[in-house]
C-alpha cells in the first residue's frame, strides 16, 4: 500500500478536535476527501460502519468503511475498500500541545486500482493536500463552535 501523511499543529482543544472528528456523518462538513456519508450504522460488538463517497485523483468512489479502532481522545482508524475495488486505511492521532492546542498526525494507507487511478505518483501530491486541508478544516468548525465566554453580569451570574 502507498502511504502520505501528515503532522500538524492545530489551535484548538485536543477533546473538541476529537470530539467532532469521531462522528462520521460529520466528515463531509471538513474532510475535503468525504463528499457524502450514508448508511450509519453504530457496529454491534465493533465501530461504526458506513457507506461513503470520497473524491480520490478527481475521481468519486463508493466506498464501504468502518471505524476500526478508537482511543477516546488520543486516536481514530477508519478502514475501507472501494465498490470497484480498492482500499484505503486512515489513521488520526491527536496530541496535547502545551496550552496552544493540538498536534494532529494524519496517515492515509491507500492500494487504488491503476486502470482507474493511474499511479499513485501521479495523485499523491492531492492526496498530501487534502488530508493537510481536512485538519484546518476540522480546526475552523471547532473553533467556530466555540462556546463564549461568559462576560459582565453574565459572568457574575455563573459565579454564585
Amino acid at each position: 500500500m502507498a502511504r502520505t501523511s501528515s503532522r500538524q499543529l492545530i489551535g484548538a482543544p485536543v477533546d473538541r478536535l476529537f470530539d467532532l472528528a469521531v462522528l462520521p456523518e460529520r466528515l463531509p462538513e471538513w474532510d475535503p476527501l468525504v463528499v457524502t456519508v450514508s448508511g450509519v450504522d453504530s457496529g454491534a460488538g465493533g465501530g461504526p460502519t458506513f457507506d461513503a463517497v470520497l473524491r480520490i485523483a478527481g475521481r468519486d468512489v463508493e466506498a464501504r468503511l468502518v471505524v476500526a479502532h478508537v482511543e477516546r481522545g488520543r486516536r481514530i482508524r477508519v478502514d475501507g475498500a472501494g465498490r470497484d475495488g480498492g482500499r484505503f486505511s486512515w489513521t488520526r492521532r491527536f496530541e496535547v500541545a502545551g496550552t496552544f492546542g493540538a498536534i494532529v498526525e494524519t496517515d492515509f494507507e491507500y492500494d487504488l486500482p491503476a486502470r482507474h487511478f493511474g499511479e499513485p505518483e501521479t495523485y499523491r501530491r492531492g492526496l498530501e493536500n487534502a488530508i493537510c486541508q481536512a485538519v484546518e478544516n476540522l480546526a475552523r468548525l471547532v473553533r467556530a463552535q466555540a462556546v463564549p465566554v461568559a462576560t459582565g453580569a453574565e459572568a457574575s451570574r455563573h459565579r454564585r
